[in-house]
């Protein structure tokens, strides 16, 4: 019977207990769980793991990761956010899958459980809904949250990034492994988030900075040209975003319409979707829309500036 080695790393998580007792209550019953906790504020105890793991320093979730597949004896490595929730039948489900595909990492999406949330979280969940309908199943990334591989066939993940580490993960698997990466909309789990403006615009900022150096190093494998599980549409929307900067900083107002008018007639689709799943106007919908792009552009700005300066400083070196 294969055994699944789940593998959580934890940083200051209070839902940990949650996602805990989901996996407990999993169908699948032939499993371990690992917590890698990252030099959390506070001191995990009394959590129902087979092994419990501190780091000395808070090194982040690659580090984790790769401290818990050292320790793991699974044949299949399920890696796990703290703060999430999986259906009982999640595990048993990634078992079949591997059953007939061995050569092949799995990964699901997610929503943000949404009873009480704020609007950000709301808008959020709404927008990671629309990208994970969008993509198809056959990737070149995996989720952090929540994805799995054989044994045999994992990398260690890349340990100087603690943003968009999944996506240069996948990249790598694909891309230099030759491993086909599945993702799968028959499944999701619940992601736990508190998200407030300020704290959402860092993370979304941070991911498109992340994510510029993947895109980078491995654009020549690409049949097409975008971002991870970024779609075309949104790719065509930032765009848009970027004439309207530069029309707006040259003071031709003309032009600003024209590109504001071609935006909303692009993004139609999603910020409708957006408005109906958050249940607040599409006007809103939209301004949140149109600031996630701009935080994207810069994060993706930035990713690209660090990634040429330092292949520029390793030349010279």
């Amino acid at each position: 019977m294969t055994k699944v080695s789940c593998i959580i790393p934890c940083y200051n998580s209070s839902y940990l207990s949650t996602l805990i007792r989901s996996i407990r209550n999993n169908s699948y019953k032939n499993i371990e769980i690992i917590i890698i906790d990252d030099f959390s504020d506070f001191e995990i105890k009394s959590v129902d793991c087979d092994l419990l793991v501190r780091n000395n320093d808070n090194y982040g979730p690659s580090y984790s990761r790769n401290i818990g597949a050292a320790q793991a004896t699974g044949e299949i490595y399920l890696f796990l956010d703290s703060d999430i929730e999986i259906p009982k039948d999640l595990i048993a489900h990634t078992i079949t899958f591997f059953s007939n595909n061995s050569n092949t990492i799995w990964t699901c999406g997610y929503s943000f459980f949404k009873n009480g949330l704020n609007v950000i979280n709301r808008y959020k969940s709404s927008y990671m809904n629309f990208i994970h309908s969008e993509i198809s199943r056959d990737v070149d990334f995996v989720l952090g949250a929540c994805c799995a591989i054989k044994k045999e066939n994992f990398i260690p993940w890349d340990e100087k990034m603690r943003f968009a580490e999944d996506t240069m993960w996948g990249n790598r698997l694909k891309y230099e492994k030759n491993l086909k990466i599945f993702f799968d909309k028959d499944i999701s789990v619940n992601h736990y988030k508190d998200y407030k403006l300020l704290s959402w615009i860092r993370n979304d900022f941070s991911i498109a900075r992340g994510m510029s150096k993947p895109f980078l190093k491995y654009k020549k494998f690409r049949k097409r040209l975008t971002f991870s599980h970024v779609s075309s549409s949104q790719s065509s929307a930032m765009i848009f975003v970027i004439f309207f900067l530069i029309s707006v900083s040259c003071k031709t107002w003309l032009i600003s319409i024209v590109v504001i008018i071609g935006w909303l007639k692009i993004t139609q689709k999603k910020r409708s979707y957006i408005s109906n799943q958050c249940e607040m106007s599409i006007f809103f919908s939209s301004i949140l829309y149109f600031l996630n792009n701009i935080i994207h552009l810069f994060g993706i700005f930035i990713g690209h500036i660090e990634y040429f300066l330092k292949n520029i400083k390793s030349k010279l070196v």
